[in-house]
């Protein structure tokens, strides 16, 4: 049975992507500072530990891997969660963390012939007004991380790539979006594919890169946004208003 190491798999996409492969058949660790909890029957195991603490990974990695051997894949869903601008605590979390993961991955002789996705974000390259600077710092960072150590780690057969989301609908999301249809109403217009995105949609993706069918692809980072990043803000805004 493969193995795959999900790393903020508690809450969101992490939770969904841990799920994803469970039903997939894979056998799932999932690390966690919180407390998780999956049915008996599933093929997941928690794990908690704090990424932001190197202590807490250098312990934690040996003993997944002692557990449950070494994974095929390994999908960081870290995210931060604050309601105000913390530079130090998402710079520790989103990069010095996933940089502590790495490394004690890399300490193993025996990981190789493995696949690694960073979630990232279309804010990685893109400005959000409501989003803060330590956020867009974050992602950026992560996607030149995935470059780095898809190039230091290639000779082992280990791949690394990211995948960058745009706003997509998760299930904890759907009604707040059905709710205020004029909003929805709005992206949908935005959007060339015309529709919102599905919290599934991106996980296919991450499913995708771990997947032999993406044997020949690291270093990359994969936008999930419809096109809209492709769109000119100008002539957009006046398609918008008509003008």
């Amino acid at each position: 049975m493969n193995h795959a190491l999900i790393i903020g798999g508690s809450k969101g996409l992490g939770k969904e992507t841990v799920d994803a492969y469970s039903r997939a058949g894979w056998s799932v660790s999932s690390v966690s500072r919180g407390e998780q909890s999956f049915p008996p029957a599933t093929s997941v195991t928690p794990w908690k530990a704090d990424i932001s603490k190197q202590t807490d990974v250098q312990n934690v990695i040996p003993s997944i891997i002692s557990s449950s051997g070494n994974p095929k894949a390994v999908i960081v869903c870290q995210r931060f969660r604050s309601e105000q601008e913390d530079w130090d605590g998402e710079l520790q979390s989103s990069i010095t963390g996933v940089k502590y993961v790495m490394d004690a991955l890399c300490k193993i002789p025996t990981f190789n012939d493995s696949s690694v996705v960073f979630v990232s974000s279309v804010n990685a390259k893109l400005i959000s007004r409501q989003v803060s600077l330590s956020y867009h710092v974050a992602k950026a960072a992560l996607n030149q991380m995935i470059r780095y150590y898809a190039v230091k780690l290639g000779a082992r057969g280990i791949r690394v790539n990211s995948v960058s989301p745009g706003t997509f609908v998760k299930p904890s999301t759907k009604e707040a979006y059905q709710n205020n249809s004029e909003l929805g109403e709005l992206m949908r217009e935005v959007i060339p594919l015309g529709r919102l995105c599905e919290a599934s949609e991106v996980i296919s993706t991450i499913m995708f890169l771990t997947s032999a069918a993406s044997s020949f692809i690291t270093a990359q980072d994969i936008v999930i946004d419809g096109g809209v990043g492709a769109l000119y803000p100008e002539a957009l805004a006046r398609e918008l208003f008509s003008l």
